[in-house]
């Protein structure tokens, strides 16, 4: 009887220690964003706290960072850009567990020209010339080592394990006596 009972307590922690693991996310974080137009800093850097809502509404221009992506929407707009601007997203630090920046994935509409990247910021550029059209202009997908496909059991798969543990502690037990 007293392997059940250890055979039970060894799948309780293992249990609980998988289903109470962290997420990395941006949720909370406080994120500062700045805007350079043709190289010269537009206004000051703004920083804000990610959460639910959009965290920089510029008017015609909306940044909205969440868990682990950014979408740029401008709300009017149309023809051609007359300058270089760049949308620089620094101060991307994780809540809830250590991570950077490994990659990103632009899903591009029309307008941005490019997309860089370091461990905890990332710069996306419209170029003059590009069209400029209202809609969605980019939806960046950030990439961290901790977004990858990290294996962690289900509950399931545990309970599973469990009863096989307890198995093997009944059938040692029948053979014992």
């Amino acid at each position: 009887m007293k392997l059940g009972k250890i055979a039970v307590a060894i799948v309780s922690a293992l249990f609980f220690s998988f289903t109470n693991s962290a997420s990395a996310t941006l949720i909370g974080d406080d994120v500062t964003l700045e805007i350079t137009i043709n190289g010269a800093t537009f206004g000051s850097p703004i920083t804000e706290t990610v959460g639910a809502g959009v965290e920089f509404d510029f008017g015609s221009l909306i940044v909205d960072v969440s868990a682990s992506r950014i979408d740029i929407v401008v709300t009017d707009g149309g023809g051609p850009l007359r300058a270089n601007v760049d949308y620089i997203l620094t101060d991307l630090d994780w809540v809830g567990e250590v991570g950077e920046i490994v990659n990103v994935v632009l899903n591009p509409n029309p307008g941005i020209g490019s997309v860089s990247f370091t461990e905890d910021s990332v710069t996306f550029s419209s170029f003059a010339g590009e069209p400029f059209v209202g809609g969605l202009l980019a939806s960046i997908e950030i990439v961290t080592p901790h977004s990858s496909s990290v294996s962690v059991p289900e509950p399931g798969t545990l309970a599973l394990l469990g009863l096989g543990l307890a198995g093997i502690a009944v059938a040692r037990r029948k053979r014992a006596s």
